[in-house]
């Protein structure tokens, strides 16, 4: 049922957006100064997306392949391996050097973001330390030169890339910490905005993050990661996805009418992104309440049913928020 009603909304944003779009060319024609965003509005927006690119990037596919490093070469500072692995994989690095570098040119631009600016100027040089070091093992592992030297780089890179992380990661920490602080301040005051002017898909979707963002926080109060999972207080946990459910319902509501997608003007993948966020919430609460479904051996991609995997799922979907702003 929750399948049919998510493919009737994207259905109707589909021929919402052909036909704003085809309105939007026409009135850019004849009123152009209303097609063109103010200078501060666009220099707000676009630094904004590329903060929330960069904080995606580092606790999605940098963590991942990190995670990914570390089960094959050990999470200590001593190297270790198995040498009939597929070593020659790499370390499933992958980044867009000249995105990541655009979004830390912006943390000495206006207009500015106060502690999220500071944060990232710090992280920005152990940062770029540490994509080198992982960018050199990958090409090494890729091109099986442990072959050729009997892994005397490799266990050189992997003190590198280890002293790195070790320096990165409170940085991290404290970047995605200061960001997620600002999207709810920011968000606060859009909701005022949504509400006012009547986009209630809107107004939905981002309390419905909102209400995802105060689960990941009684997740971090409580301790909670994909190690311990046992240990969540269900009960807690319940009450306010409780309040996430509630508005999520009414985000799928209000979806349904095609001339609130329309006059929102509501991208097509950005319901699927919040659909996943609930999705991730509820995966977590199932495996908590005793389902063994999500159980999985060796190394995993931070798998539904774990924290991991409901954060990156808010951060995935902030982002497209970001982008439709």
């Amino acid at each position: 049922m929750f399948r049919k009603i998510a493919l009737a909304i994207i259905m109707c944003i589909v021929v919402s957006t052909i036909a704003t779009s085809c309105e939007y060319r026409e009135k850019k024609l004849t009123i152009k100064d209303k097609a063109i965003p103010k200078e501060t509005g666009e220099s707000y927006n676009k630094k904004y997306e590329a903060y929330a690119t960069l904080d995606t990037f580092i606790t999605g596919n940098l963590q991942e392949s990190l995670d990914y490093y570390f089960s094959k070469f050990g999470d200590t500072e001593e190297f270790k391996v198995d040498k009939n692995d597929n070593l020659y994989n790499g370390i499933l690095l992958e980044f867009n050097k000249k995105e990541l570098e655009e979004g830390f040119s912006y943390y000495s631009t206006e207009p500015h973001f106060e502690k999220v600016d500071n944060a990232l100027k710090e992280l920005h040089p152990a940062f770029k330390e540490l994509i080198q070091a992982l960018s050199d093992a990958d090409t090494y592992y890729k091109l099986k030169s442990y072959v050729d030297d009997d892994f005397v780089k490799g266990k050189e890179l992997h003190k590198k890339i280890y002293s790195k992380y070790i320096k990165v990661k409170p940085l991290n920490k404290k970047f995605s910490s200061d960001f997620g602080d600002f999207f709810r301040e920011d968000s606060k005051k859009k909701l005022e905005e949504f509400k006012k002017n009547d986009f209630m898909i809107k107004y939905y979707a981002l309390s419905s993050l909102l209400k995802a963002k105060d689960l990941e926080s009684e997740l971090q109060r409580q301790k909670v990661t994909k190690n311990n999972m046992a240990s969540l207080d269900v009960s807690k946990y319940k009450e306010k996805y409780n309040l996430l459910v509630a508005d999520m319902n009414k985000f799928l509501e209000y979806s349904k009418d095609s001339n609130r997608i329309k006059k929102e003007k509501i991208d097509p993948a950005f319901p699927y992104k919040i659909m996943d966020v609930k999705a991730a919430a509820t995966d977590i609460l199932t495996k908590a309440q005793g389902n063994n479904s999500y159980k999985n051996s060796g190394y995993s991609r931070n798998g539904e049913g774990t924290t991991e995997y409901l954060s990156n799922k808010i951060k995935e979907a902030i982002l497209e928020y970001v982008k439709m702003k």
